[in-house]
């Protein structure tokens, strides 16, 4: 049923969703023949699969309700009929039927695709538990699907089981270890875990922080997040947001003292926002003119942690080249000017002009 995954992508992006006025909207089940607009009894099974394709094709999807509807009133064990069928009424606005519908048919066949849709739509409705149970199995039916672990580590963790979340990813790493995607969630489930052991109050202001300095509102933000520490003054994850604000804002030596204690308060499964960290605070302890071992050290174990990321080899090479240790700024340079990444122009320029000095 790999075709369905084309109606997840137009349920993703958004298709056409006006109910028909010839399709019922209350029946529960298959409507009767004389509810079947456009669908000829005199037409054979073939001709019903070709018009419900060129229904599919064309987004139309009373027509393709009624011709799969038909379909799987004819052919009982026809899976993919009731999974188009359900996913025609979906399209629909008819919820309640093309939940019942595809449930249905994952009865017949059953298919990791259909109850990726099935999750999404309940998870649209807030059935969480419900939408868990299809992802749950859609993952033991296809494990190798990265967008469903994915799915479900996120709803694993709305719901409270982060032991889950955490196995999910942990998936995820291994099926796409140097996707976009895999970076993200772990990052997200770091906060998440960060914000569960603390006070209600100080994670709501953490969020309201996050948002508001992504709005650009930095000075309500950075009162947010200086509340949210102060209800929770181990909130690493705060005063690490907290310590990034004041380092735009200029106040870098504020910002100084928040990474540090920030740093120490991380858990093991925040590890991800503790490099972050400590490779921040070891580039703005090399802007305010540290020389010595410590920005090297902190830059080190950064990338002990999340490997060697173009802005932490920028941080490593500039420590070592404020501490004149060549050989280190010079291995680090060049890595992070063979990077795959964009680089800013600013840190490519810095880059290739020390190389020229370090190593003409």
């Amino acid at each position: 049923m790999r075709k369905l995954l084309l109606g997840v992508l137009c349920m993703t992006v958004g298709c056409a969703t006006t109910p028909s006025s010839s399709t019922s909207s209350t029946s529960s089940g298959a409507p009767e023949a004389s509810a079947r607009p456009g669908v000829k009894d005199s037409a054979t099974v073939d001709e019903l699969k070709a018009g419900s394709e060129k229904a599919r094709e064309s987004k139309d999807w009373a027509r393709l309700q009624s011709l799969s509807r038909e379909l799987a009133r004819r052919e009982p064990d026809n899976g993919e009929a009731l999974a188009y069928a359900g996913m025609a009424s979906i399209m629909l606005g008819q919820k309640e039927e093309g939940i019942a519908e595809l449930e249905k048919s994952v009865t017949v066949e059953d298919s990791a695709a259909v109850r990726y849709i099935l999750a999404s739509v309940l998870q649209g409705e807030e059935q969480l538990q419900r939408a868990l149970e299809h992802l749950e199995r859609a993952v033991v039916l296809d494990e190798g699907a990265v967008q469903l672990w994915y799915d479900l580590a996120l709803l694993r963790a709305r719901l409270g089981m982060l032991d889950g979340a955490f196995a999910a990813a942990e998936r995820v790493k291994a099926l796409a270890p140097k996707a976009a995607q895999t970076e993200s969630l772990g990052m997200f489930l770091a906060q998440w875990h960060a914000a569960t052991r603390m006070p209600q109050e100080a994670a709501a202001h953490n969020a309201r922080g996050a948002k508001l300095a992504l709005e650009g509102r930095m000075d309500e933000a950075l009162a947010e997040f200086e509340a949210a520490v102060k209800v929770a003054p181990d909130y690493a994850d705060a005063r690490y947001n907290l310590a990034q604000l004041l380092t735009k804002k200029g106040d870098k030596a504020r910002a100084e003292q928040e990474y540090r204690k920030a740093i120490p308060g991380f858990h093991e499964r925040e590890k991800a926002l503790r490099a972050d960290a400590q490779n921040n605070l070891a580039f703005l302890l090399v802007e305010r003119g540290v020389k010595g071992e410590e920005p090297v050290t902190l830059a080190r174990a950064a990338i002990e942690t999340r490997g060697e990321r173009p802005s932490y080899l920028d941080t490593l090479a500039r420590a070592c080249d404020a501490r004149g240790d060549k050989a280190c700024a010079v291995d680090a340079f060049r890595k992070l000017l063979a990077s795959s990444e964009t680089l800013p122009f600013d840190v490519r320029t810095h880059a290739e002009q020390r190389l020229k000095t370090l190593a003409p």
